[in-house]
């Protein structure tokens, strides 16, 4: 069965309520840098004042200053550098993977030859 999505109307959508914890799943977006605040307002649908208002009452702490381009050549240097960071986490996030196999396998071999770093004792 198709479901038809019917558009709010102005009043519908001045009246809506959120809840505090979608409130703060939608400040979580914007900290983590997932989504902006323009990106959660045009598909969550709400005013990005109310966003702001969201962002002050349940954000840790201050949001970083926003960066400030004024040229083309800015812009693709930020790009690289978003493009560099996204690198870098996943090099980060493998390289934590590369090191529980290594103490699980270090604990196994322990389990079964014994702890050979420790000096034995005549």
């Amino acid at each position: 069965m198709i479901k038809i999505l019917r558009i709010m109307t102005s009043e519908e959508r001045r009246r809506r309520r959120f809840s505090e914890e979608f409130k703060r799943q939608i400040t979580d977006l914007i900290i983590r840098d997932e989504l902006s605040i323009k990106q959660v307002s045009i598909q969550y649908e709400v005013k990005t004042s109310s966003i702001h208002r969201w962002i002050k009452k349940y954000a840790p702490g201050e949001l970083p200053v926003p960066i400030l381009i004024t040229s083309t050549d800015q812009i693709t240097v930020f790009k690289e550098m978003k493009s560099e960071v996204t690198k870098l986490k996943i090099l980060h996030s493998d390289a934590l993977v590369e090191l529980h196999v290594a103490k699980a396998e270090l604990a196994m071999y322990k389990k079964k030859y014994g702890d050979l770093t420790k000096k034995k004792t005549e």
